[in-house]
């Protein structure tokens, strides 16, 4: 039982019914170290989830909730910073630098509506039986001085075990054919166009997985390898629009110094251009460990903005990430063709096939 349901001393008849009628379910909230909560999941009584979706703020109850996903928009280091002279615009900067970053939720429905915004700040309480744990969701999180974004965990996912009668989320079967198979790989995917992550656990059975319900999203996958980072990227931009792409890359504010464009999509019916981006930081860092240099690969989005007549950043999806040493390269990325062969196979998909 939730401690909301527990605590009941302290709490009046009518915030009991309210979290009576809010109920409980049970699930798993999934978080980007790995670690994984599993219990019975609920929200403080009468404290519906509060997304800020576009111009307006929805409140959802907890039972009308198929599944959430988070995903980083932004992640950036900051550094406490003064005003040397009052009314002059130069700053002094002091303290050690700290990690920032902003997550976005994908909220799906019981009936496979997907509400996409920032979630106002939100308790959950996990209770597998033995022990409760509270966790805190933040459309922003700020780390501890003095530590990277690495260090700075945020949840991935929250999961039911049982869906909403009407719902039309859940997981998939994914199994992988052809040249990659064998190495049996890490595998993720991003969904155009929103590029939110969905990760791919492996199945019993060799060469399969189970990953997140797309929702109709346009899936590019990619799979990591002892080897390399392959991913099946859709690539069709010219050679003046990569130069565009790269010049925005460039100019994107980032903890990232080392930003390489590796290929350029342009989506249907040109809603949007994508970049593949590989990341790496290769000045200092303050993390303290032999691995300390992190490095990204994922998409980028950019939108037209006709009238300034360049591209505006609206966007941005991870397919992995890890640490380096520092003066070490980052993972070589290949484009494998093989893993942009995505078909439908019964209620699952098929992804690969020859090169």
């Amino acid at each position: 039982m939730c401690p909301a349901l527990r605590i009941a001393a302290f709490l009046s008849v009518v915030a009991l019914a309210a979290a009576a009628e809010a109920g409980e379910r049970a699930g798993e909230i999934a978080f980007s170290d790995g670690t994984v909560l599993a219990g019975r999941i609920c929200t403080s009584p009468g404290h519906p989830l509060r997304v800020h979706s576009g111009a307006r703020v929805r409140e959802i109850a907890l039972d009308q909730v198929a599944e959430i996903r988070f995903h980083p928009v932004r992640e950036e280091m900051h550094q406490a910073w003064r005003f040397v002279t009052a009314g002059q615009t130069r700053k002094q900067r002091s303290g050690a630098p700290y990690p920032v970053r902003h997550l976005e939720a994908q909220v799906v429905l019981a009936d496979g509506t997907v509400v996409q915004g920032h979630l106002f700040t939100t308790v959950l309480y996990v209770d597998d039986g033995q022990d409760v744990d509270k966790v805190i969701v933040k459309a922003k999180q700020r780390g501890d001085p003095d530590t990277a974004l690495a260090d700075l965990t945020y949840p991935t996912h929250v999961r039911f075990a049982q869906a909403p009668a009407e719902a039309a989320s859940g997981e998939v079967r994914v199994r992988l054919v052809g040249p990659h198979a064998d190495a049996a790989p890490e595998l993720a995917a991003l969904g155009l166009p929103d590029l939110v992550r969905l990760p791919a656990r492996a199945d019993a059975a060799p060469g399969t997985y189970r990953m997140p319900a797309p929702l109709g999203a346009r899936l590019v996958f990619a799979a990591r390898t002892e080897e390399a980072l392959l991913v099946g990227w859709p690539e069709n931009g010219t050679e003046d629009l990569r130069a565009r792409v790269e010049a925005a890359v460039g100019m994107a504010k980032d903890f990232f110094d080392t930003r390489r464009v590796l290929g350029v999509h342009v989506g249907e019916e040109g809603e949007a251009v994508y970049a593949l981006v590989l990341l790496h930081r290769t000045e200092q860092v303050t993390l303290r460990a032999e691995k300390n240099h992190p490095w990204r690969l994922g998409a980028w989005r950019f939108q037209a903005d006709p009238q300034a007549d360049k591209l505006l950043l609206a966007g941005r999806g991870v397919w992995f990430r890890g640490l380096v040493a520092a003066h070490a390269a980052p993972p070589r990325v290949r484009i494998a063709p093989a893993l942009a062969r995505v078909a439908q196979e019964g209620d699952g998909l098929v992804v690969g096939g020859e090169e």
